[in-house]
């Protein structure tokens, strides 16, 4: 048995396959993969690792079972345990790259978890690495980990608020634990903790419009974002070597490239691009909204800004909230099971609120600013 002290939860226990699993290189790799990539440019405190958050993963799966007086599932506590273990550097600002090339961090994981050191150490124990690899696609009882109330999603928002120092990601999470039932491949919600879940989904908006979806972070991971296309692209690294890689060394590769290196000198000395076009969801005209949600008109965008200004692809970039918010999908049990978004209007309202939060900005260095607002919104004009 091992006792981690954790901000959140105090202690967390581990048991002697927990202990060994964690010892692997694989996993000790996640104490220098931040949370939050960039965030800690503006929220200082946002420094916390996938390693911790992995931690408290594990500990809600447990704290699900204990409130039942039932005995934990060791297979689905691993992969709570395990769930992240497959993230690339900065964690989802990799993930472009990986999903360019039709691969996924999910993926990532079981690959390393039913193969190598750490299958070796399950197996060991006598427990299957497969059925914990299927858990970690979210597959029958991995709906625990991975579900609209999965515990990974109660520990991020709980985690991140804390470090960021925000109040948003305040949620009763024993509340939650309890009222909330495996039923086959999906969670089914008892009546009791519609609030809490209510309190959830609100909780995971205000941290997406204040923290994940703030205009600087957002700029930061943008800049973060380009600088690993423009190095791959410079074959500075393989995939596998980027695979493997935590933030220092990325950083360090980086700027090996020479596409590369003056947007990592920027993020280092906090001299970032700043935005010569923000618009919020509910300023984005209808037509050119339509245009924007194609994953195509963003580069297109960029090259035409680029021809009419003068200025170089690494000088410009843009981003538009795709898919971050998600509806909250989940069962609420009673006489008649029923969609949460159905029996409450607090998430029903989220929903519709997410939209209008959507955001799009195009950011360049601070002198190229004015000419390039010029002209893009000419552009955005001429799609109304």
């Amino acid at each position: 048995m091992k006792l981690f002290k954790d901000a959140l939860y105090n202690y967390i226990r581990l048991n002697d396959c927990e202990t060994e699993v964690i010892n692997c290189p694989a996993f000790q790799r996640l104490r220098y993969v931040k949370q939050l990539a960039m965030a800690y440019l503006v929220y200082p405190g946002a420094n916390h690792t996938r390693f911790e958050h992995s931690l408290g993963v594990s500990f809600l799966a447990k704290r699900y079972f204990e409130l039942r007086n039932e005995a934990p599932d060791e297979e689905l506590v691993l992969a709570a345990l395990l769930h992240d273990i497959g993230h690339g550097p900065f964690s989802h600002e990799s993930e472009h790259l990986f999903e360019s090339q039709g691969i996924s961090h999910e993926g990532l994981s079981v690959a390393k978890v039913t193969r190598g050191e750490i299958a070796d150490v399950i197996s060991k124990h006598g427990l299957s690495p497969k059925k914990v690899g299927s858990y970690l696609t979210g597959a029958g009882k991995g709906i625990m980990i991975a579900g609209a109330l999965g515990i990974d999603r109660i520990d991020y928002l709980m985690r991140d608020s804390y470090y960021a120092g925000t109040v948003h990601g305040k949620i009763d999470y024993e509340r939650l634990l309890d009222t909330v039932e495996l039923q086959g491949n999906h969670l089914l919600l008892g009546t009791k903790g519609i609030e809490v879940a209510e309190s959830l989904a609100l909780a995971r908006f205000m941290m997406f419009t204040t923290v994940y979806q703030h205009k600087t972070v957002g700029i930061a991971a943008a800049m973060l974002r380009k600088a690993i296309e423009n190095a791959y692209k410079d074959r500075v690294f393989t995939l596998d070597e980027f695979t493997d890689m935590v933030d220092y060394e990325c950083l360090m590769r980086l700027k090996e490239s020479k596409r590369a290196a003056p947007l990592v000198e920027r993020l280092l000395n906090r001299n970032l691009y700043k935005p010569a076009v923000f618009m919020r969801g509910y300023e984005i005209p209808d037509k050119l909204k339509s245009q924007i949600e194609k994953h195509s008109f963003l580069e297109k965008f960029e090259r035409e800004i680029c021809g009419s200004c003068s200025i170089s692809h690494e000088e410009i970039i843009s981003h538009y909230t795709f898919g971050n918010y998600k509806p909250i999908h989940v069962r609420v049990g009673g006489a008649k099971e029923r969609e949460l978004s159905e029996i409450s209007d607090v998430v029903s309202s989220i929903r519709d609120a997410s939209d209008k939060k959507r955001l799009f900005f195009v950011a360049v260095p601070e002198n190229k600013r004015e000419k390039v607002h010029r002209e893009a919104m000419r552009l955005i004009h001429s799609h109304e």
